[in-house]
């Protein structure tokens, strides 16, 4: 379900989105026990988005490293999914970031140097 997406101009840009229940909803559809809910790489897309809510979803797999590539992101929230793996290096590309929210997933590795970089 689409909580809120939300644009501050007349030109349609997006500028928040907030997302739950995406995949029990899905899981509830699809009903195929190796369908798996990823996050798709085509979120790096969102030119102009500042706030990405997508905690609690049960989402699976990895971090997409294009998440990096959105420039004007001030908020990311992942925590409480079923993310793994490392956190992409890219993110230290977040020059707007303020706030991350990664806990209460299953990351491991090493917090890239990049994002002590971030003020």
């Amino acid at each position: 379900t689409v909580r809120g997406i939300f644009s501050d101009s007349e030109e349609t840009v997006v500028k928040s989105i907030t997302l739950r229940g995406v995949c029990e909803h899905a899981q509830n559809v699809i009903a195929d026990e190796r369908w798996t809910c990823d996050l798709p790489p085509s979120l790096g897309k969102f030119v102009g988005l500042e706030s990405l809510y997508l905690n609690g979803n049960g989402f699976q797999g990895t971090i997409p490293s294009e998440i990096g590539e959105m420039k004007t992101l001030k908020a990311l929230y992942l925590n409480s999914n079923d993310l793994w793996g490392s956190i992409p290096a890219s993110f230290g590309k977040l020059e707007s970031l303020e706030k991350l929210h990664l806990n209460g997933n299953k990351l491991s590795g090493e917090i890239p140097p990049s994002l002590g970089d971030l003020v």
